[in-house]
């Protein structure tokens, strides 16, 4: 299920679509998104447009005739003099490396690229590893089907209730009749969706009024959490509040202490620095007899990040039947599935072997971490743009919102180029070293930037890559502000370069 409301997680392109599309839950899942998306692309014959069954490998800049050539796995080129990456913030997968993996002799499946035929897994021993967003939908399901399911966990989540259900036709109407009204909200907003936000700081709240407003929130489910009070993601008392609050939570719903200690995350563990997490009967499937939780981190125990944490049992091999952890012991299984996420937001442009000016690479660029202006372009890859990147909204917010904004702005620039007969467009060393610092410095005090923070919106979930926080905290309404002022400014930051003849394309 994706955890953002449907009427929200939609596209504002088709007015007509908005209003017969019917959804069947609050939060769809994931066929009903996927049969929403093949209807709009078949509705606006998209299809021819699109090849498939292709993959990018390298795209190249000549500057003979300012002209990005892009080559695909299958040897296949295409030329344009427009470069757009739409490669997706949440699309390269995370493989870890564990020793012995190649000798396993069952099923191997990764969360991130999910076979497309359904998977049966009665009668089968599963080893799941990784308690993320997708972990935490996974490991429900998993366990009613499988005969024996054991999770790996590295950190323990806190995660609250989703409270799905079935989107009334009454509700859903109401939306519709005041959809433009909603997509306006919800785009002026910092999340791109409405979390019913309460503008009182914490310390304007008493302790029993905190309390009524953190039970109410809980009950409705979802993001609501965050916008308890109007200083949440930078008051660390606010945070820690509500982080003892689910604590509690998850002692009430899983029987066994130990395992409920388990869960339970580190006192030293913010809630807000995270991507929420959102469950249907997560924390309950540990109280079923098949399913088991072994903790594998390194972090725990005495002298780690998580000293009041029990000391974990690393992964230390994969055999040909199972796995092995450090205290001897190796768990049979038929099935491995790895819930380990992405290389999230730069990994998909760094994967791709992307050649500038003069043969710079993308990854020589970045080698410092990402360097754009407005997440948008960067310096010596002339029109090249990226979408819902690195250094813009991107993941701090409602993707379809997030892309639409940076879509139309790309495009309302593209017809302006050509109305100004301009050949191509990159940012200024000025602008980019700018846009760089000032993500940089925003909002040091938020819990996002706590060295305490340690999570994939800075990449630590991949190992060796750079400590960077890799998404802007400007949020969506005020980074769509900034957007259309430097339209108004000219395009300010940006550098065009004249063609000599007319193009009419």
């Amino acid at each position: 299920y994706c955890d953002i409301e449907a009427m929200s997680y939609s596209a504002e392109l088709d007015p007509e679509m908005e209003q017969t599309w019917n959804w069947s839950e609050v939060c769809a899942s994931q066929p009903e998104i996927l049969r929403y998306i093949e209807h709009m692309t078949d509705k606006h014959q998209l299809r021819d447009n699109i090849h498939f069954k292709q993959r990018a490998t390298k795209c190249e800049f000549s500057e003979d005739d300012n002209q990005w050539t892009v080559t695909t796995d299958n040897g296949d080129q295409f030329t344009s003099r427009i470069l757009i990456l739409g490669t997706g913030a949440l699309s390269a997968t995370n493989k870890p490396h564990l020793p012995g993996l190649e000798r396993f002799k069952g099923d191997v499946y990764y969360s991130s690229i999910w076979p497309q035929h359904p998977l049966d897994f009665s009668n089968k021993r599963v080893a799941l590893i990784g308690t993320g967003s997708t972990g935490v939908q996974c490991i429900p399901k998993i366990a009613e089907m499988a005969q024996h399911l054991t999770v790996y966990q590295r950190t323990p989540q806190y995660v609250v209730p989703l409270r799905n259900h079935k989107l009334e036709a009454e509700v859903a109407q109401k939306i519709k009749d005041n959809y433009a009204t909603v997509r306006e909200c919800n785009k002026e907003s910092g999340s791109g969706l409405d979390i019913e936000q309460n503008e009182k700081k914490f310390d304007e709240m008493s302790h029993d009024e905190f309390e009524r407003e953190l039970w109410a929130r809980w009950q409705k489910g979802g993001f609501r959490i965050l916008g308890i009070c109007g200083d949440f993601v930078s008051n660390a008392d606010a945070d820690l509040r509500v982080a003892n609050f689910i604590r509690d939570r998850i002692r009430e719903r899983v029987k066994d202490t130990k395992v409920a200690d388990r869960l339970c995350p580190s006192v030293h563990q913010l809630y807000a620095c995270k991507r929420p997490l959102m469950d249907t009967n997560y924390f309950e499937t540990y109280n079923r007899d098949n399913v088991e939780l072994v903790s594998v981190s390194t972090d725990c125990g005495p002298g780690g990040r998580y000293p009041d944490k029990e000391p974990g049992t690393p992964i230390t091999r994969v055999t040909s039947s199972g796995i092995r952890t450090s205290d001897g012991l190796e768990r049979a299984c038929d099935v491995l599935i790895f819930a380990t996420g992405f290389d999230a937001l730069s990994g998909s442009f760094l994967r791709l072997d992307i050649r500038g000016r003069e043969g710079v690479t993308l990854q020589e660029s970045w080698k410092d971490g990402p360097q754009t202006y407005l997440g948008l372009q960067t310096v010596g890859f002339p029109n090249m743009f990226s979408i819902v990147g690195p250094q813009s909204p991107s993941v701090l917010s409602n993707m379809w919102p997030a892309i639409e904004q940076q879509v139309h702005w790309i495009g309302d620039l593209l017809v302006n180029m050509r109305e100004k007969q301009h050949m191509t467009v990159e940012p200024t060393e000025n602008a980019q070293r700018d846009w760089v610092k000032f993500n940089d410095e925003y909002a040091p005090d938020t819990t996002f930037k706590s060295p305490a923070c340690f999570c994939w919106y800075h990449g630590s979930n991949i190992e060796g890559k750079r400590r960077n926080f890799l998404p802007s905290l400007m949020g969506l309404g005020e980074y769509t502000k900034k957007c259309n002022e430097v339209v108004v400014q000219n395009y300010d930051g940006f550098s065009f370069q004249k063609i000599k003849h007319a193009i009419n394309k």
